[in-house]
């Protein structure tokens, strides 16, 4: 019913994809992080080489943002929602991984990122249902392929996954920090008489201001909140 969609909205952008809908895709970014280190640790052959073709943003951005609905048929891709909503985030990541496995060598003798992506693409096109396979295709039943990806990289949990992400968002913040400040000196430089660093000055201050007020405000949005009809729905709240 539209509640329990509701409710599965909620849970993926709350809890299991967090801020991976906003304007900054903060989310996707950490995330890229923390595949990034995945690959380092489980798929060190590849790391580099993924790493020169730049594949890391597309992952992140093509294949978690859309919980590879964006790579497999529909009919496909349920199995990888399925298992997304049973395990959490970490089943994506696996999946990523044991993608990645599977094209090893392809990944290595790629020359650039455009060669990559279009035989990743191939390779999810031979992906196919378990009812829809011919015994003289050479193609990759997805359940087998979701199964082998939780087997192989099990060590990889939800608790693993949500440790990754802290220690990554500090420094995505910290970058998206660091290029908003740059953006301000740069528009701002020409039409004051401030030095750069009176300028970032200004803008720390202004920012943490921002914060102090924002904080204020939640607290008054709480006091609100707490004295709304008990007899309301609480999915009500989140309109």
């Amino acid at each position: 019913g539209e509640e329990e969609s509701f409710w599965l909205l909620v849970a993926i952008c709350e809890r299991l994809l967090p801020d991976y809908y906003n304007t900054k895709v903060v989310g996707a970014l950490v995330d890229q992080g923390v595949m990034d280190s995945l690959v380092l640790e489980h798929l060190p052959d590849i790391h580099t080489k993924i790493s020169q073709l730049g594949m890391l943003h597309l992952i992140s951005l093509s294949w978690f943002l859309t919980l590879f609905l964006s790579v497999l048929p529909y009919n496909t891709a349920v199995y990888v929602i399925d298992s997304f909503f049973y395990s959490g985030s970490k089943v994506i990541f696996q999946l990523a991984l044991n993608v990645l496995s599977h094209n090893k060598q392809f990944l290595l003798d790629c020359r650039d990122e455009g060669e990559a992506m279009m035989g990743l693409n191939k390779y999810f096109g031979s992906i196919v249902r378990d009812d829809e396979v011919l015994s003289t295709s050479n193609n990759v039943i997805i359940s087998n392929l979701i199964s082998e990806a939780v087997t192989a990289y099990s060590s990889i949990t939800s608790l693993h996954i949500e440790s990754c992400r802290l220690t990554h968002r500090l420094a995505v913040v910290q970058s998206l920090e660091d290029s908003s400040m740059k953006n301000i000196v740069r528009s701002v430089r020409s039409v004051t008489r401030m030095t750069e660093d009176e300028i970032k000055c200004l803008f720390v201050v202004v920012k943490n201001e921002q914060l102090v007020r924002k904080c204020r405000m939640s607290v008054k949005q709480r006091i609100i909140d707490d004295k709304l009809d008990p007899h309301k729905p609480i999915y009500e709240h989140y309109k």
